[in-house]
């Protein structure tokens, strides 16, 4: 009886220390879940007029999250393109006075270099050769007058067209739509508030997409590599998730004040980005998470 309960604890101290030693060799650090967060914003500073979604509702690429009021805006572009259809009409009639001058100008400038000859054998009074330059001197200057009247309308309608095509980018931009799937994580503003140009209206997180940086030392670095399949803790998760190794720095860094090591006497450490599955969106920036190397 003694020889059996002998060797059962025989038995029970190599499972124990097969167990420690199993533990010890895994590699497990500790990282804080990240996420891209997309930040919406609008340079209208005007009344929000439609706002459906609430903070940590799911929405899709596209979805419409606000809309700002475009009363003012539609009515300057309105007053822009009547302004525009205004200067290519003047730019029109512009064109036909550049004709008109320029026909005008070269008939007096003909007639000029044909009469010089004619004065100069006398079969022409002096002053018809004086009265048909200074014809050349006044239509000349109305040929420069209009091709200057050409450059400012030229000039009045590329502003007026860029100050439109502003105007119609600033009224899709009334539009706030989400760029990705994801999550709103916050909304700044309530619907009937007058945001400021540019301020942050709502911020959307895409869950899909979750990862982590780990710091790793020197030593355990070896033992990890690009693509490497990793498992991944969280606290109030029975299961486990899956983790990639999806990049490695190339350069050594001290270890930083926030972030806790398994050997925190390695002051120069290796980050390590791990992507992290989160398809039921469970997991959450700014979660701490156990990942096992």
């Amino acid at each position: 009886m003694k020889r059996i309960i002998s060797l059962l604890t025989f038995m029970v101290l190599i499972v124990l220390f097969i167990n420690c030693g199993g533990d010890k060799s895994k590699l497990a650090y500790t990282g804080i879940v990240e996420g891209k967060i997309y930040s919406l914003s609008s340079p209208i500073s005007d009344d929000i007029i439609y706002l459906p979604f609430h903070e940590g509702n799911e929405v899709k690429a596209g979805a419409l999250i606000a809309l700002i009021d475009t009363t003012d805006i539609t009515l300057q572009i309105k007053q822009a393109k009547s302004m525009l259809d205004e200067i290519q009409f003047q730019r029109q009639n512009g064109d036909l006075q550049l004709d008109q001058a320029r026909t005008a100008y070269n008939y007096y400038l003909d007639k000029y270099k044909r009469n010089i000859e004619l004065s100069k054998s006398k079969a022409i009074p002096s002053q018809t050769l004086e009265d048909i330059k200074l014809q050349l001197t006044v239509n000349k200057s109305k040929l420069e007058m209009a091709g200057l009247n050409k450059k400012i309308l030229s000039k009045k309608l590329d502003a007026t067209s860029y100050q439109l095509q502003l105007l119609e980018e600033k009224l899709k931009k009334a539009h706030l739509r989400a760029p990705v799937q994801g999550v709103i994580d916050k909304i700044y503003y309530n619907e009937g508030e007058t945001p400021p140009p540019f301020s942050t209206i709502a911020d959307i997180i895409n869950l899909d997409n979750v990862w982590c940086y780990l710091y790793v030392t020197e030593v355990d670095l070896a033992n990890i590599q690009i693509g490497k399949q990793v498992t991944v803790r969280v606290d109030g998760l029975d299961e486990p998730l899956s983790g990639t190794i999806n990049y490695i720095n190339q350069q050594a860094e001290f270890t930083p004040k926030t972030i806790l090591t398994p050997d925190n006497r390695k002051a120069l450490v290796f980050g390590v980005k791990v992507t992290i599955e989160n398809k039921d969106h469970v997991l959450k920036p700014g979660m701490a998470v156990e990942v096992e190397l």
